[in-house]
């Protein structure tokens, strides 16, 4: 007889005997395929809750650094109406500049934010014809209330070409909280180009007066008709200018800028804490950070333009976001002696960001040693200090060559830049983008050095 029917005769003669004990395996089987079904499904269903928290919380980060984003615009925008104002007129009271600081401090929608950002550009907009009557006034030799008549005539026939178009805008940019955050930073883009006009206008009036006074244009200052002192506006638009653009010293196109080297041995010291009664150190290297990354950068030259993400408007150490690849990323501390830093988790076409703060028992100035691969960005309590955006073989043949020299002295640097440290605190965050190659060493790093 063949194998399978003695097989099959001999389970139909099993199920006869125990009919009992086969029911009671069946049921068990049925039981353990139904208890492993509902495991995976509670697992997926737990794990799709904690994915739909994640996305929760990231959407809650990425909306916090948006709202400091688009304030932090529209603040630009009213401080830029301060400085065009006392640059025509009297500075306003104290009083009232306590009294915007309090208002500003209340969290606003971004509707709202813009509708007080359009009602300042309209203000700037009439200081502008001031302004511009002003200087109209001077050249035709007319009363300034008849060179202020010409000058809104000639603006009301541009204001009647654009009244439609600018309609249209308004309703676009009041449809939606993004629309508005478009607007604004819109606004804030058209009000700095006014202000750096000024800055011209009256970079051109002080350098005149000093020629005809005959003090150059570090004098005294000039005296406008209404009395202000043009000079010391000139000074805050100026300031104020630096603080919202920067460009590297040309010099870091072609040369490679190194720790001068100490005689005999280095005395080096990783940390971020100077003051009296420390150890001395004629170098410090800053090797404490919340690092979080990578997201997402562009290939090749591209990586000079990598993307802005919320870091660079909000640190917010208890933030998540979605980096490359769509994981999910958090602030990690790292704090290590090894130099230099090498960020975790390499990836290739990424960015990183890094926070940390230098304590500091008195205010002075120290330099800043900086180098990396592939590009760095660097702000420093909030002002951005420097910033890489070029190409640099020629640093790479240099360290990678004689890569133990520079790593014994912790000097893989490209360039330095004069900071200030204020006394207490102060904030320092990088951005840190990688190309191509993600190796250790040879793939990314970042250098900040400390010397006096």
């Amino acid at each position: 007889m063949p194998a399978y029917i003695q097989h099959e005769t001999g389970l139909v003669a099993f199920i006869r005997r125990y009919p009992w004990l086969f029911l009671s395996l069946i049921i068990h089987v049925i039981i353990i395929v139904a208890i492993a079904d509902h495991n995976a499904e509670t697992l997926k269903i737990r794990q799709h809750k904690q994915y739909e928290q994640q996305k929760e919380k990231v959407s809650s980060s990425m909306q916090k650094a948006k709202q400091v984003e688009i304030t932090q615009r529209a603040d630009n925008i009213d401080k830029i109406k301060s400085l065009m104002e006392k640059s025509v007129k009297p500075a306003i009271p104290k009083a009232n500049t306590e009294k915007q600081h309090q208002k500003n401090s209340t969290i606003k929608t971004p509707e709202a934010l813009l509708a007080e950002a359009q009602k300042s550009m309209e203000e700037i907009k009439k200081i502008v014809d001031i302004a511009r009557s002003e200087e109209l006034s001077r050249i035709l030799n007319i009363s300034k209330e008849e060179a202020l008549e010409r000058v809104q005539k000639e603006n009301l026939k541009k204001e009647t070409r654009k009244q439609a178009a600018r309609e249209q805008q308004k309703d676009k940019s009041n449809s939606s909280p993004e629309e508005a955050a478009k607007s604004i930073q819109k606004l804030e883009q058209e009000a700095h180009a006014i202000l750096s006009q000024r800055q011209k206008q009256l970079d051109k009036m002080n350098f005149n007066r000093g020629d005809r006074d005959g003090v150059g244009r570090s004098g005294n200052g000039l005296q406008t008709d209404g009395g202000t002192d043009t000079g010391q506006a000139l000074e805050a638009i100026n300031l104020f200018l630096s603080k919202s653009s920067y460009e590297m010293p040309k010099s870091s196109f072609v040369n490679i800028d190194f720790i001068p080297a100490a005689e005999g041995t280095a005395h080096k010291k990783a940390g971020r804490v100077i003051g009296a009664g420390g150890e001395y150190a004629e170098r410090i290297y800053l090797n404490s950070w919340y690092l979080i990354g990578p997201f997402a950068g562009f290939a090749g030259e591209k990586l000079f333009d990598n993307p802005s993400y919320p870091p660079e408007q909000l640190v917010d150490l208890d933030a998540e976001y979605f980096g490359k690849d769509d994981r999910v990323l958090t602030w990690q501390y790292f704090n290590t002696n090894r130099y230099p830093l090498i960020p975790p988790d390499p990836a290739e076409d990424a960015v990183y960001y890094g926070y940390t703060e230098i304590k500091i028992d008195k205010a002075t100035d120290v330099w800043l040693w900086v180098g990396a691969d592939d590009d760095i960005k660097i702000w420093l309590n909030d002002n951005l200090v420097w910033v890489g955006g070029y190409s640099k073989q020629w640093f790479f043949d240099e360290i990678y060559v004689r890569r133990q020299q520079y790593l014994s002295q912790w000097n893989l640097s490209e360039d330095k830049i004069r900071i200030h440290l204020n006394a207490g605190r102060n904030k320092i965050l990088f951005k840190l983008s990688n190309g191509p190659n993600a190796a250790a060493i040879n793939g990314y790093f970042a250098s900040l050095v400390l010397t006096k």
